[in-house]
């Protein structure tokens, strides 16, 4: 279950990666495995913390999502995968609510 991984971390890039260097090594070269190359975009739950270190407060999800059209289009897909899937699920230990200029519930994240 879960997203797929990354490009550059997927088990054939790894394994492309490990028996390149193993070839360099069989012709008497060093033993090095290179890092994955970085990647262009973040994804989804890069592009959400990207978003909220930027900001000087916490925000509603809503301002988040505008946030991440305005920077990050087409990273996440709909506001109802930001709110379900990433913000309460796959960073639910990174991020809390919080109260936020004398409001009455917790509708902020931080």
């Amino acid at each position: 279950g879960g997203s797929p991984p990354a490009a550059g971390f997927s088990r054939a890039a790894r394994r492309s990666r490990l028996l390149a260097a193993l070839n360099v090594a069989r012709e008497g070269g060093d033993f090095v495995v290179p890092p994955p190359a970085p990647t262009g975009r973040p994804g989804p739950c890069g592009a959400v913390m990207n978003v909220l270190r930027s900001s000087e407060r916490p925000m509603l999800t809503r301002e988040i999502w505008a946030a991440l059209q305005e920077q990050y289009p087409e990273t996440v897909p709909s506001l109802t995968h930001l709110k379900r899937k990433v913000l309460m699920s796959a960073l639910k230990n990174k991020l809390i609510k919080v109260h936020q200029d004398g409001s009455k519930h917790k509708d902020h994240w931080a």
